[in-house]
C-alpha cells in the first residue's frame, strides 16, 4: 500500500536540487568533453573536434557565460559564424537553437540577449 505525499512534501525544493545537480554535471561533462577533445586533437584519429563540438554544445546549453563568449569568437571570426549559420539546416533542433542563440547578426538584429 503507498501512502499519498504528505501535504508539506518537500517536493518543489528536491526537484529545484534535481535541476542544479543535472545542471552541474552537464556542465562538468561539457569541460571533460573539451579537455579530452584537445588532448586527442593531434592524434591520427579525427575524435578530437566532434569531442570538443559536444562539450561546447554543453557548455554553452546551460551557461549564459559561455554563450556570450561564443557570441563574441563569432564577431571575431565572421568566417566562423558563416560556417555556423551554413550547417544549421542540416542539425537537429537543439543544436540549430544554440547556433541562432549565439550569433551576433540576429543579436544586432534586435532580439533579446540571454
Amino acid at each position: 500500500m503507498t501512502l499519498p505525499p504528505h501535504p508539506a512534501s518537500p517536493q518543489p525544493i528536491a526537484a529545484a536540487a534535481r535541476r542544479r545537480v543535472r545542471r552541474a554535471g552537464m556542465l562538468g561533462l561539457g569541460v571533460v568533453l573539451v579537455v579530452a577533445g584537445l588532448a586527442l586533437t593531434p592524434t591520427p584519429l579525427p575524435l578530437g573536434l566532434p569531442l570538443m563540438a559536444v562539450g561546447i554544445y554543453l557548455l554553452a546549453r546551460d551557461s549564459a557565460t559561455m554563450r556570450e563568449a561564443i557570441r563574441r569568437s563569432r564577431r571575431r571570426l565572421p568566417s566562423l559564424s558563416r560556417a555556423l549559420n551554413g550547417i544549421k539546416r542540416g542539425v537537429p533542433a537543439g543544436v540549430r537553437g544554440m547556433i541562432e542563440a549565439t550569433d551576433p547578426a540576429i543579436e544586432a538584429a534586435g532580439a533579446p540577449p540571454d
